[in-house]
């Protein structure tokens, strides 16, 4: 048990400090005297329970202020302040409780050991942005306003395939995680346009993930012009400026969540007496990313091209096998921003890639008849491959990479030596 406190939150004791606790207890059921078993060689289950507190960086119950000097390039040369962030004699500590159940266990003589965790999350007076009256000298201030709760489940195994001459052993790790609004107190006034894009706005919606990937509707291309459709009061429409300031945020697309759901990796390492090679494979699962695509006001204007540009509709038919609009002339700025953002430029990002591998030899004993060097490891390690192995979308574009600069590949010989 702990308690801690800060003076962020007011001057007054009884407002600055959270109690903090946790417990834990396990139960090793193998070495129970009623145990029996043949496949379970051990068997041990655990659970904890605890809390945390958060302090949110850059608040106080009292204004804070930034003092400026005097600047030669300023029309009024006086020092100057800004606030930072207004008074605030509400503000409490983020609190977190989250509880764990585990189950380690070990088969076949500990052949295969793994552990399964499954945990959950409760966060309350979670600290989120609300727009004031501008009036006030500051547009936004930051509350105590939501509380969410997180729940997931991690799988961790540990094989050995092969043990002798050849020796195999497979490491695999896997997760899921997935968090939930589950009440929001501000009444968000801010327009839909502002929650499309990238996911990075906390959704105001109970009951849904806090951060999605929202998109406006695409009802494919106009057969006769090649206009991206898009809709506007149940209707297809072509009114881009309407669509982005009269769309409500309910009637946007909730792709999921921008960040994998799912994440894990397998590793497997073979050895023969000294040499010994391993590979890293991993994967990511259950989210969605927005792919570049054509502007054709960037073309003009930066010639800033893409090779969607081949792809683009040119005469009627093409509709049905291409969602990229038609060029037009004069641009229309609103009609490039509304297809970009649209639901045609969403993919799946679940894939499947290599992303290491290692050789290594160790010379063991005396090694060249020295009798310093007691052992010696050389090895060579590849990292960031990039090779995909498999991808959910059918456009070959790499979900970690989908503007296509990709980090190099780093390639490193190593030499150990045991004296």
């Amino acid at each position: 048990m702990r308690k801690d406190e800060s003076n962020l939150f007011g001057v007054e004791t009884n407002k600055r400090g959270v109690p903090l606790w946790s417990v834990g207890a396990s139960w090793n059921i193998s070495r129970e005297d009623f145990w029996r078993s043949k496949i379970f060689s051990s068997l041990n289950l655990r659970a904890t329970y605890g809390t945390s507190g958060n302090i949110p960086n850059g608040m106080s119950a009292y204004t804070i202020i930034s003092n400026s000097s005097a600047s030669s390039n300023s029309v009024v040369k006086i020092p100057y302040a800004n606030i930072v962030s207004p008074r605030n004699p509400y503000l409490r500590w983020e609190k977190v409780a989250m509880a764990n159940f585990a189950l380690d266990f070990g088969l076949l003589d500990d052949r295969i050991k793994g552990t399964v965790e499954y945990y959950r999350k409760k966060v309350v007076d979670m600290v989120s942005s609300q727009t004031v009256d501008p009036t006030k000298g500051f547009s936004s201030v930051r509350v105590n306003s939501a509380h969410m709760t997180g729940q997931g489940v991690d799988l961790n195994l540990i094989g050995k395939v092969l043990k002798g001459s050849w020796n195999w052993t497979v490491n695999m790790q896997t997760g899921y995680a997935k968090n939930t609004l589950t009440k929001y107190l501000l009444n968000s006034q801010s327009p839909a346009y502002l929650y499309v894009g990238s996911g990075t706005n906390v959704l105001p919606y109970e009951g849904e993930m806090p951060y999605m990937l929202l998109s406006y509707r695409f009802n494919g291309l106009d057969p006769a012009t090649g206009d991206p459709l898009g809709e506007l009061d149940g209707a297809p429409s072509e009114n881009y400026k309407d669509i982005r300031q009269k769309t409500a945020l309910e009637q946007l697309v909730f792709h999921g969540s921008p960040v994998p759901l799912w994440h894990g990796a397998l590793r497997n390492t073979l050895s023969y007496r000294q040499l010994t090679f391993s590979a890293n494979i991993a994967f990511k699962a259950a989210y969605y990313f927005r792919r570049n695509t054509i502007s054709y006001s960037s073309l003009l204007k930066n010639n800033d091209g893409h090779a969607d540009y081949a792809l683009r509709w040119q005469k009627a038919g093409d509709e049905l096998h291409t969602t990229v609009p038609s060029f037009v002339y004069p641009i229309n700025e609103d009609r490039d921003d509304f297809y970009g953002m649209s639901a045609a430029t969403v993919e799946n990002g679940s894939h499947i890639r290599l992303n290491d591998i290692k050789i290594s030899y160790a010379f063991k004993g005396n090694v060249f008849g020295s009798k310093i060097i007691r052992g010696m490891d050389l090895y060579c390690y590849a990292d960031r491959l990039n090779w995909v192995l498999w991808r959910k979308n059918k456009r070959g574009i790499d979900p970690e990479y989908p503007d296509g600069f990709k980090l190099p590949m780093q390639i490193s010989f190593g030499l150990n030596i045991q004296l």
